[in-house]
């Protein structure tokens, strides 16, 4: 597909697609039935395998029974995108190879490494986690909190340990949060410990394997469900990018 192609695609996401691809299930391992995920993907890729495309690709996914990350490069098309598409608990796990899959991102969130196993010499990178805001109840934040800049100027052993051993730090701040029923008090909780962890393992990342260019789009007044405003993530990404393009000496 071209560029435009890929952005109508994005475009075109309004709400009764999501309500669709989003429909809540009955099953125990997941909140949405992935039926019309199914549908949606198919109707973008077809029967496509990764050997069928003209610019090489790689998918993330992660091994729920070993923890470990898994890069799927064969085979069909949709069932790798699938599997790293699949977020704990809203989509249930995908089976490929007798290993249960899930979202890539919860072991590497950047995949940097994984480009230079696959044979690139020069790595673009996109880190959509640097601005991402910390704390119940300060969505509206646009800057890294203090303990963030904190951690980010310890050594990677020590930034490790202090994650480890301090986490209920970052929930600190919740005095002034508005009267809420017990259920959306967890369902915020667990929203809040999933984006730290992807915060503090994408800079762990970085720090040990640094791309060529690093791009870095201020997408804190975003959440991780805003599929709807493609219009203007498509603008910050256009924009962020087009400052970096002083440093694009990769030849």
């Amino acid at each position: 597909m071209s560029i435009k192609e890929i952005e109508q695609i994005a475009i075109g996401t309004d709400w009764k697609l999501m309500a669709k691809i989003f429909k809540p299930t009955f099953s125990l391992y997941s909140l949405a039935n992935s039926n019309y995920l199914d549908e949606f993907l198919f109707s973008i890729f077809g029967n496509a395998k990764f050997e069928d495309l003209k610019i090489p690709f790689a998918a993330s996914a992660t091994d729920i029974n070993s923890g470990k990350a898994v890069l799927l490069d064969k085979g069909n098309l949709i069932t790798a995108i699938k599997a790293s598409i699949s977020l704990p608990i809203i989509f249930s796990p995908v089976s490929i190879a007798k290993r249960k899959l899930m979202d890539g991102g919860l072991v590497n969130p950047i995949l940097i490494d994984a480009l230079k196993k696959l044979g690139a010499n020069k790595v673009i990178a996109v880190n959509l986690r640097r601005f991402e805001t910390y704390g119940l109840g300060r969505e509206k934040e646009k800057k890294i909190s203090k303990l963030s800049q904190t951690i980010l100027k310890l050594p990677l052993n020590d930034k490790i340990q202090y994650f480890l051993k301090n986490p209920i730090k970052y929930f600190n701040d919740s005095k002034n949060l508005k009267k809420e029923s017990e259920d959306s008090k967890i369902w915020r909780l667990l929203y809040q410990t999933f984006i730290i962890s992807q915060v503090q393992i994408t800079e762990l990342h970085l720090q040990l394997h640094k791309p060529n260019i690093l791009i870095e789009p201020d997408t804190s007044s975003f959440k991780l469900f805003d599929f709807t405003k493609a219009n203007q993530l498509i603008d910050i990404g256009y924009q962020t990018a087009k400052k970096e393009l002083v440093n694009l000496r990769i030849n």
